[in-house]
């Protein structure tokens, strides 16, 4: 999936260090929809749906999902 350009450069790095540092587990795909668990102080569920190399949905029970953001933790699970 080609989706960093949706991101704040920032944010890229982050997720991408939680993917480098084995952070992401559980990781699944069907299809277009992609789940994983990301651990930062907790362990989090994400939900990515894509669609021609685009996130066009994503969840995630972590606080700054709760804030109406696209996190760090959904970047680390589309593959970092």
């Amino acid at each position: 999936m080609d989706w960093q350009f949706q991101f704040a450069p920032q944010i890229v790095a982050r997720g991408q260090a939680y993917y480098q540092q084995n952070l992401v587990t559980d990781f699944a795909q069907q299809g277009a929809q992609f789940t994983a668990t990301v651990t930062g102080t907790e362990a989090y569920q994400v939900n990515l749906t894509s669609h021609n190399g685009r996130i066009v949905a994503a969840e995630c029970d972590c606080p700054y999902a709760g804030r109406g953001a696209l996190i760090p933790a959904v970047i680390s699970s589309g593959g970092g």
